[in-house]
């Protein structure tokens, strides 16, 4: 089990002390509730992708994410819901790039009962072996009720990436689009 903050909250399993987090992001609401940006840290720092979500669109991804602080950059990663299967398709680079250069990725749901844990296989991130790497992204639950989720290397538990959602602590800016 994670260790709980002050809140109640799980925090995210620690990482070895040589092994320090690389990059923490801020995401930051747009004041429209489907469209964000994300910042190299705290709101005041540069903004370095811009995330559009068109759910109810048809033939776009649900989720896009794009270079700069616009929609007006370039595509840079996507990923699409599959509402039966629970599935989601991921892809790095430009679905509509006619080279053909984009990755995908299937981001599976491991339970049909439970939502927290989705497992994805990539090469992006080839062992030295060359084989395949597995990640989890597993879902934390704390007393409030905001989830955070927590993505573990599946052969090593070590943490990789942790996304926390702040929720009422987080700060809202609308900004024109």
């Amino acid at each position: 089990m994670s260790p709980v903050d002050s809140d109640g909250d799980e925090q995210p399993p620690s990482s070895p002390a040589n092994e320090p987090i690389l990059k923490i992001y801020g995401v930051y609401n747009t004041g429209t509730r489907i469209k964000f940006r994300v910042h190299t840290g705290d709101y005041d720092s540069p903004c370095v992708y811009y995330v559009n979500s068109s759910t109810f669109t048809p033939g776009t991804p649900d989720v896009e994410l794009r270079a700069g602080d616009s929609q007006d950059g370039s595509v840079v990663a996507f990923g699409t819901f599959h509402s039966l299967s629970g599935n989601v398709t991921m892809g790095i680079g430009d679905p509509e790039d006619e080279s053909g250069h984009a990755i995908y990725v299937e981001l599976k749901k491991e339970s049909s009962l439970v939502h927290s844990d989705y497992v994805f296989e990539t090469d992006l991130t080839a062992s030295t072996d060359g084989k395949r790497v597995t990640y989890t992204w597993r879902r934390n639950i704390g007393k409030r009720l905001f989830a955070n989720y927590s993505c573990l290397d599946a052969a090593t538990g070590q943490l990789v990436a942790y996304f926390d959602r702040a929720g009422p602590k987080s700060r809202e800016k609308d900004v024109a689009d």
